[in-house]
Parts: C-alpha cells; sequence; structure tokens
C-alpha cells in the first residue's frame, strides 16, 4: 500500500527537529534548532539558538504550549512549564513518533506582518500532492495571537498578501512537502512570511484542523478532505477549483481571558444570531472549569464561523 511507504516521510513530520534538518539538507529557508530532553539541555539550547528563542512541544496541535523567552532565567522556568504541560494536557501529549525530545528549541522569528493593526502574522497552505506533483494549494491567513502564547486564534481567506506573496508561500510549502519525502496526499503546512521569504513553522501531514476544509470549500470550491481520502484510496487527484474566490470566509477560536467555572447554559448566544455567522459552537458547558491565560495556556471556549457574500481583500 501506497501510503506506507510514506512512514518515513511521516516521521520527520511529526518531529520538528528531523523537519528542521530536512530543510537544511533541502537548502530551503529554516529556523537553527536544539533538542531538549531535560533540564539539563539548556545550555546546549542556549549555545545552539541563542536569544530570543522559541521553546516548544516537539509534537502537539493548535500552536499550544510555544513560549518565546529571552534570558537564561526565563529559559529555565518556561522550560519546566513547558514539560508540566506535556504532562497535563492531551494536545501536547499525544501523537508521539519515534524516538524524540519532548521540547525543541529553535531561533525566534519576528515575521512580516499584514493587514489592519498588524493583524496578520502567520500562514496556512495546504498542499494536495499525488506523485510529487502539487495539485492545489491556497493561503489562508492566520491572526495575530495574543501574548505571551502562540495559540491559534483566528483564520480567514482569501489572504489580505499581495498574491506574489501568495505564490512564494505556496512554492516555499511544496518545496518542504517534498524535502520531507512525501509524495502523495494532503499536507496542511504553516508558514511564516520573513525578510527572506517563507519559513516553515511546522508540517501536519493532513489536513488543517477546525474549518480549514470548509474555508477551501466555500471560498474555491475544493475539499481538502475528500481529496486526501481520494488519494489514499489510490485514486488521482487534480481537484477542480475556482479561479476568483467566491466569497470571504473564516473562523475565530475563542480564547478564555480568565480561569473559572462556566454560568451561562449559553455563551455564543450573540455571535448564533449575527448575519455573518455561519457556525456557533461552544466547547464547554455550564459547570465545565476553564483554564484561562491568567494562569497559563488558556483553552479555547468556543468555535465561531463567519462568511461574507463577496471576497473581501
Amino acid at each position: 500500500f501506497f501510503f506506507f511507504k510514506q512512514k518515513p516521510a511521516y516521521e520527520i513530520a511529526r518531529d520538528k527537529y528531523a523537519t528542521r534538518k530536512a530543510l537544511e539538507n533541502a537548502n530551503l529557508n529554516t529556523c537553527k534548532a536544539c533538542q531538549i530532553w531535560t533540564a539539563d539541555d539548556i545550555p546546549k539550547a542556549f549555545e545552539v539558538v541563542g536569544f530570543p528563542m522559541i521553546i516548544k512541544p516537539t509534537v502537539g496541535m493548535g500552536s499550544s504550549g510555544v513560549y518565546k523567552v529571552s534570558t537564561y532565567e526565563e529559559l529555565e522556568t518556561q522550560v519546566s512549564r513547558l514539560l508540566n504541560d506535556i504532562d497535563t494536557n492531551w494536545a501536547l501529549a499525544q501523537n508521539r513518533v519515534g524516538n524524540q525530545a519532548p521540547i525543541l528549541a529553535e531561533t525566534f522569528v519576528d515575521p512580516v506582518t499584514f493587514g489592519d493593526v498588524d493583524l496578520v502574522t502567520e500562514f496556512d497552505i495546504d498542499c494536495t500532492f499525488w506523485d510529487g506533483k502539487l495539485m492545489y494549494a491556497n493561503v489562508i491567513d492566520n491572526w495575530f495571537p495574543e501574548p505571551p502564547y502562540f495559540q491559534d486564534r483566528g483564520f480567514h481567506a482569501p489572504s489580505l498578501t499581495p498574491e506574489s506573496i501568495q505564490k512564494e508561500l505556496i512554492d516555499y510549502s511544496a518545496a518542504a512537502v517534498k524535502a520531507m519525502g512525501f509524495e502523495r496526499g494532503n499536507f496542511h503546512m504553516e508558514c511564516w512570511y520573513t525578510k527572506t521569504g517563507p519559513i516553515l513553522i511546522e508540517c501536519n501531514p493532513r489536513v488543517g484542523g477546525g474549518s480549514i476544509d470548509m474555508t477551501h470549500q466555500q471560498i474555491w470550491g475544493v475539499s481538502p478532505t475528500l481529496n486526501m481520502i481520494l488519494a489514499f484510496m489510490d485514486i488521482p487527484v487534480n481537484p477542480p477549483r475556482e479561479i476568483k474566490p467566491k466569497c470571504s470566509y473564516g473562523f475565530m477560536l475563542i480564547n478564555a481571558r480568565e480561569s473559572g467555572v462556566i454560568g451561562e447554559k449559553s455563551y455564543v448566544l450573540d455571535a448564533e444570531t449575527h448575519k455573518m455567522v455561519e457556525l456557533a459552537a461552544p466547547f464547554k458547558k455550564a459547570g465545565d472549569e476553564v483554564k484561562g491565560l491568567d494562569v497559563g495556556v488558556p483553552e479555547w471556549l468556543a468555535q465561531v464561523d463567519f462568511k461574507t457574500s463577496a471576497p473581501t481583500y
């Protein structure tokens, strides 16, 4: 079965340190990186990466557990906190592949920002491949995360960026997919755009989460999920798509600002009745405890999808 042949590529993609090395070997733009197994590796991380740096779980989802550190004292504190986060947060503990250090330290990247109030700082590019050839890709903008963490907060498309930037992001993402050894499937590539061009945050060898698939469907008439399944079934993929976006679509993930207990039966009623809202889905119910930004990495309270009848740029 073809996809079993891609197991080595999958292991590279699920290990952020191995991903960095694969990009380096392919002469693609990437970050300096160092593995942290225990607190004993802190001096090496400082020596290899330097400050400022990012530390984050080697595996995980939704940009959970990502910290920026600028001093040695911060590094010691946040490594201790992150090791605890990994032990207690299911999103950070799952999907380990092979012999991986729990934490990756890498260069802090100060990305180019786009949009009003520097709204867009990151990009999601879902790339559909068949036999080593890129068959479909489009760019979705990510909103600026709420400090001090890098947790996902919002997404929209079509992108606010110039078409030339989007082409760079797509070309770079496709080259990164091939550098890891993939030939078929869908790949959710998360990138920054910098003064030296795109740089990969991580590769997820699957469709993006939340309403990423719906965003592609609504705007360009393409389902990355469907095409990934067709590729799994050994059916060639080359999806028809809209040349011009049909609408604007996006979704917000509402982060808890404060810790506490949910007291209302429905806390998304106002969103549900707004004319732009397509979906308002609470993740908590009355009586649930919530971890907020005041104590650490916040939990998501709800997802809200929104749509306009015409594309806005």
